[in-house]
């Protein structure tokens, strides 16, 4: 979840994009928890994100997508 945050953070530093206020607050609480889950490591992990070539993050989602059956 910290690498995911850092490549939003990255996205919307390259884009330009905010992240809407309704958002805020889920987004704080994801943040809380994964600074308690990782602690120190919390900020290399969003940095291994924000350093994350967009390509390979679409690699990985598509690889990790479940087909959908109609």
């Amino acid at each position: 979840a910290a690498r995911l945050l850092g490549v939003a953070a990255e996205l919307r530093a390259a884009t330009g994009a905010r992240r809407p206020p309704v958002e805020q607050p889920d987004h704080d609480a994801t943040v809380a928890a994964c600074r308690r889950a990782l602690g120190d490591g919390y900020e290399d992990a969003l940095a291994m994100g924000r350093l994350t070539p967009l390509g390979r993050i679409v690699e990985r989602v598509r690889a990790s997508a479940h087909p959908v059956r109609a």
